[in-house]
């Protein structure tokens, strides 16, 4: 049975089981974003199987439809919607149930991401190698920023909206930034911040910075939050052991697909 939800405390109910699998979903529930989505859920009896996203935005629209354990819901569910979506999508989609829509949309991106939480904080501060050098920023130099990371991630997603949790950081000796790290979201209701806008400058990779960048905002974000996750793109090998190191375990794995009909 497929049923459309507008409750946020029953779709924070089910997230909340698989968290780090749905963690991105959470950005979607603060209220400047709320309004502009809509949320179907495929049942078993009374109780929730799989949850899809679809999110209507002015500049981009988005499709989310993750669920490890109960595919064949989620792909019941993706059947119910998929007349229902937008032309153009940016989605995150578990493998194995693209195939829809790869059927009906021209893929125009498409890469494999590992989601991954952070498992413990005794690793952390071994990480923090570079505390000299590390300064916490505001929206004031959301240009700067924007600037560095625009040219290290061409197209990364970045707005100033996001400097205003206050959780950004750069490491910066002299006048030269070497590495960034902030947060996509925090969601201070259900205890969860997701991790983005980690950019080192390629002259600078293989020396510890982004391990000990991310680790000083792990520090910060800690004793407020409960699950502190982020995405790295697989295959990103030095990344990957970079966040292992400070304690970052693989949770779960999804394809980021952009695509339009």
């Amino acid at each position: 049975m497929i049923k459309q939800i507008t409750d946020k405390e029953v779709l924070a109910e089910f997230f909340l089981k698989s968290p780090y699998v749905h963690l991105y979903k959470f950005m979607y529930m603060e209220p400047h974003m709320f309004p502009n989505t809509v949320w179907h859920a495929s049942y078993d009896g009374d109780e929730i199987k799989a949850v899809s996203l679809i999110y209507k935005g002015k500049e981009q629209s988005a499709f989310y439809l993750l669920e490890d354990k109960n595919k064949n819901n989620a792909s019941e569910l993706l059947e119910a919607v998929i007349n229902t979506l937008p032309d153009k999508l940016y989605s995150h989609v578990t493998p194995g149930l693209e195939a829809p829509l790869e059927k009906r949309y021209k893929v125009t991106s498409k890469k494999s991401q590992h989601t991954m939480g952070i498992n413990g904080d005794m690793l952390v501060n071994n990480c923090i190698k570079y505390p000299q050098y590390t300064y916490k920023v505001n929206e004031r130099d959301f240009e700067t920023l924007y600037e560095y990371i625009q040219g290290i991630n061409p197209g990364l997603f970045f707005g100033r909206e996001m400097m205003k949790t206050g959780k950004y950081y750069m490491i910066r000796k002299n006048s030269d930034i070497i590495s960034t790290a902030g947060v996509h979201f925090l969601n201070d209701k259900y205890k969860i911040a997701a991790i983005g806008n980690v950019a080192t400058a390629p002259e600078y990779r293989g020396k510890g910075y982004a391990s000990s960048i991310v680790a000083s905002l792990v520090r910060d974000l800690w004793d407020d939050f409960e699950y502190i996750g982020l995405n790295v793109k697989a295959g990103n090998e030095a990344a990957l052991k970079a966040y292992t190191k400070i304690g970052f375990v693989s949770a779960t794995t999804h394809n980021e697909i952009i695509m339009e009909k």
